[in-house]
């Protein structure tokens, strides 16, 4: 009897609890419906203050509410967020109450102008086109903040990690402010070990001089060049693979580049960890065509490779280029080369059998050239073998952009394909970043000879804009002075041909003889 009644006790229990929780359930449901229709009406007016110099209506459009809409309380929090996300306020207010929708906001003070303090390696034309502050417009703390933190990461590709960048505004008048970027460049981190591991075939030595980074040296202080750069590390991975491919190493692999700071920030340690694998040399060499109607042995000339010699990747390369030109001169500008490898590891050889293709029908509709603030289009156009109305070709846009990026104008080049107007057409846009090209040495030396002596460098890897090279070179000691004007195009005429002209001046006293010599020339160069 005792046991039946603490059951039944319990059951009473659970549904108590049961009606308790759907009654509470009710209750919150009945609670966010009520609140849910207290707070929600029709908006029959719009009052906006606080406001000096953007207009009422432009306030409610960036709310994006109006007259007779149907807001709720979510709705309220939405306006709010639209005008906060605007930038144009410091602070903004929403509030909806019987049918009123009044906003209340402190607008951010007009940008007078950009200006930047402390910079002396990078000019100014270059900061403001990285910041997005600009003159005129309202000022946005967290947007100037992002502008600090892009110019830190520029200087910082430029081998100044220590470069510290500092927003501040300073009051004008009638609601306008100066923005001022103070800039602590901080001093060029350079490379002071450069280290391999796991290479056999190699020396240490013999790879430092493929890699494009170099390590400090005594006269780093004056020529520079050895400053750390991501995007210059993975030029030496592409170096390093290009160089051991071309050895017969095809399984050669950079596995890792690691940098290591320095505790002083001062300076770099970089390590390249790699696999060399085993050589490989050419098996047979063929040629087959799948294209109906072009014959095969018309092409075989073009295989320079024999069977036996050490493989080259690059062997390979030129036998595709030079296929696939000829075949565009014979009228036949879809025609591609794929090669198939067939490796055989026991006797360590690379058959190559090349396979003529028909490629697909695309055009170039359209060239367009972005990134490029003070370098001539034409810089960058002559780079690439192709143009409006040419086949598009993959090959050739990879080959323009390593042209590209050889002319040391630029730091990163790649390249977009896009469908143009038609599906036969295609958009072809060239990205580029381009880097520092000008340079200034100087330095002061002592001989038994010539006594005491001076020197002064400058030169300029795109001068104008438009790729060329100029340098000056001025020497001058107690017995001898020199100088020393260069320039080089390396489009004479518009076409692939390099020109230059040397100008110089030599004068040498010989006390102990009583005779001095003077040389005056003129060199030109092609």
């Amino acid at each position: 009897m005792v046991k039946k009644m603490v059951q039944e006790r319990a059951v009473t229990r659970c549904y108590k609890k049961l009606f308790t929780a759907l009654a509470f359930g009710f209750l919150l449901f009945a609670g966010v419906v009520v609140s849910h229709q207290a707070q929600a009406a029709v908006v029959q007016q719009i009052v906006v203050t606080g406001n000096q110099v953007i207009p009422d209506e432009t306030v409610a459009g960036l709310a994006g509410v109006s007259i007779g809409t149907d807001l709720s309380s979510a709705e309220v929090n939405e306006a709010l967020r639209r005008l906060s996300d605007s930038g144009i306020f410091a602070s903004v207010e929403v509030t909806l109450n019987g049918g009123v929708l009044r906003i209340v906001v402190v607008e951010n003070p007009t940008v007078n102008i950009v200006a930047f303090e402390g910079n002396k390696a990078v000019d100014d034309q270059i900061l403001a086109q990285i910041v997005r502050s600009k003159t005129r417009g309202p000022l946005n703390n967290s947007v100037a903040l992002a502008d600090a933190q892009a110019i830190i990461a520029y200087y910082a590709s430029l081998g100044r990690f220590a470069a510290d960048v500092r927003p501040v505004s300073i009051p004008v008048s009638d609601g306008r402010v100066n923005l001022v970027f103070e800039i602590d460049e901080g001093k060029v981190v350079g490379i002071d070990r450069i280290s391999f591991v796991g290479n056999e075939a190699v020396s240490d030595a013999r790879l430092r001089r493929i890699v494009e980074s170099n390590e400090n040296g005594l006269l780093t202080f004056i020529f520079g060049g050895n400053n750390f750069d991501a995007a210059r590390i993975e030029a030496d991975k592409t170096a390093l693979k290009d160089y051991y491919q071309n050895r017969g190493f095809v399984d050669f692999e950079v596995l890792s580049a690691t940098t290591e700071l320095s505790d002083d920030r001062q300076s770099f340690r970089l390590t390249f960890v790699v696999s060399e694998g085993f050589r490989y040399r050419f098996g047979a060499l063929g040629i087959k065509s799948e294209i109906e109607g072009v014959d095969a042995e018309q092409f075989l000339r073009f295989i320079k490779a024999r069977e036996g010699a050490i493989y080259q990747a690059q062997d390979v390369r030129d036998t595709i280029e030079k296929i696939e030109n000829d075949a565009a001169d014979k009228g036949l500008p879809f025609l591609r080369v794929v090669p198939d490898f067939d490796r055989k590891d026991e006797d360590r050889t690379v058959a190559v059998s090349f396979r003529l293709i028909q490629g697909p029908r695309s055009y170039v509709e359209r060239i367009d050239i972005r990134g490029n603030t003070t370098t001539h289009e034409e810089v960058v156009r002559r780079q690439f073998d192709l143009v409006e109305g040419d086949a598009l070709n993959a090959r050739k846009l990879r080959e323009g952009v390593d042209n590209t990026r050889a002319t040391g104008i630029f730091g990163n080049v790649s390249t977009d394909v896009s469908e143009g107007s038609s599906p036969e057409n295609a958009v072809v846009v060239v990205n580029v970043a381009e880097q520092p090209t000008g340079s200034v040495g100087f330095g002061a030396g002592y001989s038994s000879d010539s006594g005491f002596s001076a020197f002064v460098n400058l030169s300029e890897a795109n001068l104008l804009g438009r790729g060329q090279s100029f340098s000056l070179d001025v020497n001058v000691g107690e017995n001898s002075q020199s100088g020393s004007i260069s320039f080089g195009n390396p489009a004479l005429f518009g076409r692939d041909v390099f020109g230059g002209l040397d100008l110089y001046y030599r004068q040498v006293d010989r006390p102990a003889s009583s005779f001095q010599t003077t040389n005056i020339g003129l060199k030109p160069r092609a």
